[in-house]
């Protein structure tokens, strides 16, 4: 019989993140009885994927598929950390997975940046050395604020690697896990960052495939940036490390076209985006089930649940939003993330006046927002009274107070001479 090990625990955590916790309690129970840890426990009942095992393995830090290959240049990973690579100064360790290591380092600005190694197991094959550059190249064309940046790619003493942006963000997941659901004025908001950043991906035919709370980074001052393309769709490229036809992807957030194995687009992301806004209003998931292959089954033939099953106050548009961009077929959702940018600016609009207890409907009848000159006054706390200070005389009342103070000095000048008697 197996114990619990601090090691299960701390991977219970993450997992909480990703599938329900559960399950996650549930297979913790069960190790006692097993010779298996959380992790394949988790794993053997189905109710992770490979592809979440795969995230928490780079987000804990745990094993990867590729640990049997524990060397780079034939050293051991650790032994890196110090050392100079593409320009950068290896700091730490940031995570590993099946697909390589990233490290934190600084550039010969001082500049913080991540490096990425492509895995020596994967590095081995020709064919992905080749996909991993180009597609490290086609991210390192895309130019916004809501999306970390790829700076440059290449092979330094025969490692292939990409420098991307560091950035000191949370994960969305971790900020409702912290705070539970958000207001619904935060989860518009958050939707329309999201779209913004997409737009010039999906511009260059780069389509993400993993939209979720964890690939959504939270920055100190509230804006927010994409993360990982690590999964994503190139148009005119094969994917890096899937096949045509295969499942990839959370299995929570995948569109319906996703869970087919079948062609990808925008509309794709912007599905995933709409699961992303509703757990992030709602706290849970529009499709869940305790097994992967019963939420793909959900995603494909089930409706969704209506927003306001679970948020009654939450307004009707807002709502038909979300089931329009959860529609199992892209031709029935938005057809681009302009469109949807556009539909989320009014909605947001119209939600910050119902907070201020105002029915959009009614805006244009209301005096606050009526375009006028008079004066708008404000009740501010009473104050004591101020006492009026005396005008000062216009221009011309000056010369004729001149003029008789001249005249009077004249007439006592005259009298005081003897020249006039009173």
């Amino acid at each position: 019989m197996g114990r619990t090990s601090n090691s299960d625990l701390e991977y219970a955590k993450l997992a909480r993140t990703l599938i329900a916790p559960s399950r996650v309690d549930e297979c913790l129970r069960k190790l006692e009885e097993s010779s298996s840890d959380l992790r394949g426990l988790l794993l053997q009942k189905g109710y992770l994927s490979a592809a979440q095992a795969e995230e928490l393995d780079v987000r804990g830090g745990w094993r990867a598929a590729a640990e049997k290959d524990d060397s780079l240049l034939g050293r051991p990973l650790a032994d890196l950390v110090g050392e100079t690579l593409a320009g950068v100064r290896l700091q730490r360790i940031l995570a590993r997975g099946a697909s390589g290591y990233v490290f934190a380092g600084v550039d010969s600005a001082d500049m913080p940046v991540t490096v990425k190694i492509l895995a020596p197991s994967l590095a081995q094959n020709a064919e992905v050395c080749r996909r991993f550059s180009g597609e490290a190249h086609a991210l390192s064309r895309l130019r916004h604020d809501n999306i970390v940046r790829v700076f440059e790619a290449g092979i330094d003493r025969g490692l292939h690697y990409t420098v991307k942006e560091y950035v000191a963000g949370k994960p969305l997941s971790d900020i409702v896990m912290q705070r539970g659901k958000l207001p619904l004025t935060e989860v518009l908001k958050l939707g329309r960052e999201v779209a913004l950043g997409l737009q010039p991906a999906h511009a260059e035919e780069i389509f993400h495939c993993d939209i979720k709370p964890q690939n959504i980074l939270i920055l100190p001052r509230g804006r927010l940036k994409i993360a990982d393309f690590g999964r994503a769709h190139i148009r005119g490229t094969s994917h890096l490390f899937t096949q045509s036809g295969a499942v990839t992807g959370a299995p929570h957030y995948m569109s319906p076209e996703q869970c087919r194995g079948a062609r990808i687009d925008g509309r794709s992301d912007i599905y995933s985006l709409a699961v992303t806004m509703f757990w992030a209003a709602t706290g849970q998931w529009p499709f869940d089930a305790e097994r992967i292959t019963d939420i793909i089954d959900q995603h494909l033939n089930m409706p969704p649940p209506t927003l306001r099953s679970l948020l009654p106050d939450a307004p009707a548009s807002v709502e038909e939003l979300l089931l329009r961009c959860l529609a199992k077929e892209p031709e029935q959702r938005f057809q681009d993330v302009a469109s949807l940018v556009s539909e989320l600016e009014e909605l947001i609009g119209e939600n910050v006046l119902r907070e201020l207890g105002i029915d959009p409907e009614l805006a244009d009848n209301d005096p606050r927002f009526w375009n006028s000159d008079e004066t708008t006054t404000i009740d501010m706390p009473p104050q004591a009274p101020v006492q009026p200070i005396p005008a000062a005389p216009e221009a011309g009342g000056w010369f004729w107070l001149g003029l008789v103070a001249l005249l009077a000095a004249g007439i006592g000048v005259a009298w005081w001479q003897g020249w006039l008697v009173l």
